[in-house]
């Protein structure tokens, strides 16, 4: 989806919220529920599977949960048609841009619920009033093909990744049009006393592959077709544990931390089912198992960062403001058009 088709929709999305007086009444505790839960999720779906047979083996409730994947903005748009037809078949929305989640709010779709817990989340993670938090944390860092650099070991920087050994395509990175993570690295990036715009502009000018996400660029990663790669942490720490000859570098500069919020949506189709689920996914438990499934970091300080990972207090890690992402969106992903002449 274009900037300026979803600069329409939220136009469009406020003027019909505005002409709904719904106020908040926030309701602290899930209540007993059964029946099916529909998840929009952006989470792949190798991973979410896995996280709903986690949920049917803890919940003996038989609250049965089913999840749909699509792209961030992509997603946005299927959820966004329903809310203006009025027939809203999903309960709970997960989107990497965590600025939709504003106008979510502001249009009033989320449902008046503050899970109880919240308060294990840090501040930046969550909304002010409780309606969404933080459900999945990826960090955007970049990987190495191990046979085609030898020397990658000696990595530690952004600026070794601009690397012209490796232009013409044989640097990849993903396209901030399509990914909601790309587009929240490009602002810290941009934003960067040491980095800046100056940054992108030297990789432009190496001319790399841009493809639609971190998965294909994973590939080309191992393959050895992009010996260096923009990628998200997990990609490269299982592929890696499973023998691919890929290695992860975590910059000194900055390691941007993407938040990808989720929420329940008002007018559901089972609320108060989507209660237990949200507070299954946001609980030790249920971040202890996301972590486990999908190897990323959890931002609850009670659960232990996977074997072999850095803590994720020693990182440098940066989280793109949420309102600056939703007032900057159309400019930031107009920029990123013209430096990659896109």
């Amino acid at each position: 989806m274009c900037s300026s088709d979803l600069r329409r929709l939220l136009a469009v999305g406020a003027a019909a919220a505005a002409a709904s007086p719904l106020g908040f009444n926030i309701v602290g505790h899930a209540k007993a529920a059964t029946g099916k839960v529909t998840f929009y999720t952006t989470m792949p779906t190798n991973y979410a599977s896995k996280m709903v047979d986690a949920f049917h083996a803890s919940n003996k409730d038989g609250i049965k949960l089913e999840t749909f994947f699509a792209s961030g903005f992509t997603l946005y748009e299927r959820a966004f048609a329903e809310y203006t037809a009025g027939r809203i078949q999903h309960d709970l929305i997960m989107l990497t841009d965590p600025s939709l989640f504003l106008t979510l709010k502001r249009d009033k779709r989320l449902l008046d619920y503050v899970s109880p817990h919240l308060s294990a989340y840090p501040a930046a993670q969550r909304d002010p009033d409780g309606l969404w938090c933080n459900g999945r944390t990826v960090l955007t860092i970049f990987s190495y093909n191990t046979r085609a650099v030898p020397n990658g070991a000696s990595f530690k920087s952004w600026n070794d990744f601009i690397n012209p050994a490796f232009a013409d395509g044989r640097i990849g990175i993903s396209n901030a049009l399509e990914s909601g993570s790309t587009l929240q690295h490009f602002y810290n990036v941009a934003n960067h006393p040491k980095l800046g715009k100056k940054w992108w502009r030297d990789l432009a000018a190496l001319k790399p592959m841009i493809a639609s996400g971190p998965s294909p660029l994973t590939r080309t990663n191992i393959s050895g077709q992009t010996p260096l790669v923009l990628n998200n942490d997990y990609n490269a720490y299982e592929e890696k544990k499973n023998g691919a000859p890929i290695a992860a570098v975590y910059p000194s500069e900055l390691v941007t931390a993407s938040i990808i919020p989720m929420g329940i949506v008002r007018g559901g189709p089972n609320p108060e089912a989507a209660k237990v689920v949200y507070d299954w996914w946001l609980s030790k438990e249920g971040q202890t198992i996301l972590q486990e499934v999908n190897s990323i970091y959890s931002p609850r300080n009670d659960v232990t960062p996977l074997p072999g990972l850095p803590k994720f207090a020693d990182l440098p890690i940066v989280v793109a403001s949420t309102e600056e992402l939703e007032r900057n969106r159309d400019d930031l992903q107009r920029e990123f058009k013209e430096v990659f002449k896109l």
